[in-house]
């Protein structure tokens, strides 16, 4: 080999180590933010940033907390995540008390037309769902009784 071509091999060996030195050091500052961020407490931090946004229902136990995807009754909390389930009981919440139509329902939680069945499923997973949470009481107050209507009756 001539010396030309071993000194292009030398400069690109150097370019080549430098760069990854670079990058490890990204690397390295990166991982220093990821952990301390980690040392974050997402729910305090959650709670702190929506603690003026809950929605609260007519009755000073229920707190609908869109940004935890959570509910919180009587002092337990459920978290339902980013389900029909939430979306549902989000929307009767702001209506407690209040009758409100399988249409209205369909349009506010599935944004269109859906089968009397699939809400009626997700009312049959929501309700087993805050009972396994400890919130028979809020499952119980979701009352399908009325022909084409559902209501969150609560007591203040």
């Amino acid at each position: 080999m001539d010396s030309d071509r071993r000194e292009q091999i030398r400069l690109t060996l150097r370019r080549l180590a430098e760069s990854q030195a670079a990058m490890i050091e990204f690397l390295q500052q990166a991982q220093k933010l990821v952990e301390e961020e980690f040392l974050l407490d997402p729910v305090e931090y959650f709670r702190r940033t929506t603690s003026s946004s809950p929605l609260r229902g007519n009755t000073t136990h229920l707190q609908v907390e869109p940004t935890l995807l959570s509910v919180s009754y009587r002092g337990k909390t459920c978290f339902l995540g980013n389900s029909y389930s939430f979306h549902l009981l989000h929307h009767l919440a702001q209506k407690t008390n209040r009758y409100v139509s399988r249409q209205e329902l369909f349009d506010a939680v599935w944004e269109g037309d859906r089968s009397e069945e699939a809400l009626r499923s997700t009312v049959k997973v929501l309700r087993k769902r805050l009972r396994e949470a400890g919130l028979a009481e809020l499952a119980d107050a979701i009352d399908g009784s009325t022909k084409g209507h559902y209501v969150l009756k609560l007591t203040s």
